[in-house]
């Protein structure tokens, strides 16, 4: 029987409560499998305590050693590790998710999506085709040889693993040097293994990887049906706002502020759940008395207890 898994990414500890959010996510909606989470070398042990504890299967990764591996130098390694990006790679080298779904952290799941597993992929990687709006934002233009990374469809193939750092490799020289055109991504290196004829990136329909400021006009324009993971793709991300961090950030529309706030409300019913579920005991504590420390530093107090007229 093929293994299936959801698998994330954190290169640090910044998104560690996605991550969480991510998991709860999933219970809620009733997927049937497990979360896995690639952590970089950068990931505290204290996190990934709290990431196992919330029962999230840590994979370990460590980047680093990878790229010295494929022998990049130390400038292009501290320019990659500076960016964040590439260990997402790694998804493609966990053999215990035999055909996996992988997601940003980044992402509200809306529904069980459970049936992705059910596509043949055939070694084949499906991904949401990129998007970008002309000048005026009143055109989204679906583009046909560029992807989203943030969710992906796919298998266990190290023959895929190997050839995206190979790729990386060959391609370190194009995204060191400073051009404003190029942006430098995940997506690039997708881009690339697309045009090699061993393999092939398909589509995968845009409702399960879709901007909230989009979901409004992709229904209107029965672009979608409807959406199934959204994916806040760029900031602020529900977090920031969490952490107060996204003070001049106006919502384009009413659905988008609405998945900001199902995100947000999402994490604080985990955080219920956590901390508040259990009814608490009374306090044992009956009265209260004045005491002072001594000349040998030990606390003595007097038995009257101290009421409202002895507290001046």
């Amino acid at each position: 029987m093929v293994r299936n898994g959801y698998i994330t990414y954190i290169s640090n500890g910044r998104d560690y409560k996605a991550v969480l959010n991510l998991a709860f996510n999933l219970t809620k909606v009733r997927s049937k499998f497990p979360l896995y989470c690639i952590c970089l070398e950068d990931v505290s042990e204290s996190i990934i305590d709290v990431l196992q504890s919330r029962g999230i299967k840590v994979v370990k990764f460590n980047l680093r050693s990878k790229l010295e591996e494929i022998n990049m130098n130390t400038e292009q390694i501290k320019f990659i590790k500076d960016k964040h990006l590439f260990g997402k790679f790694a998804m493609f080298n966990i053999p215990e998710c035999e055909k996996f779904v992988y997601l940003d952290t980044d992402v509200l799941i809306l529904q069980n999506i459970d049936h992705l597993f059910g596509i043949n992929t055939k070694s084949n990687i499906f991904m949401v085709p990129d998007m970008q709006a002309d000048r005026d934002y009143s055109k989204v233009i679906l583009i046909k040889n560029k992807f989203n990374s943030g969710v992906i469809l796919s298998n266990y193939n190290k023959n895929i693993y190997a050839t995206m750092y190979q790729l990386l490799f060959e391609n370190i020289d194009k995204l060191t040097i400073d051009d404003k055109e190029l942006f430098v991504s995940d997506q690039y290196i997708f881009e690339i293994l697309h045009r090699i004829k061993n393999f092939s990136i398909k589509q995968l329909d845009i409702a399960y990887n879709i901007h909230p400021i989009l979901v409004e006009s992709a229904v209107n324009n029965k672009i979608i049906k409807e959406p199934l993971i959204i994916h806040f793709m760029m900031k602020p991300k529900p977090w920031d706002i969490i952490n107060l961090r996204a003070e001049e950030y106006k919502f384009e529309n009413s659905k988008c502020k609405e998945y900001f706030l199902l995100w947000i409300n999402m994490y604080y019913e985990l955080m219920t759940l956590l901390y508040f579920k259990d009814t608490s005991d009374k306090s044992n504590i009956k009265s209260y008395h004045w005491g002072v420390y001594n000349n040998e530093n030990k606390l003595e107090y007097e038995n009257n207890c101290i009421n409202t007229e002895h507290l001046d």
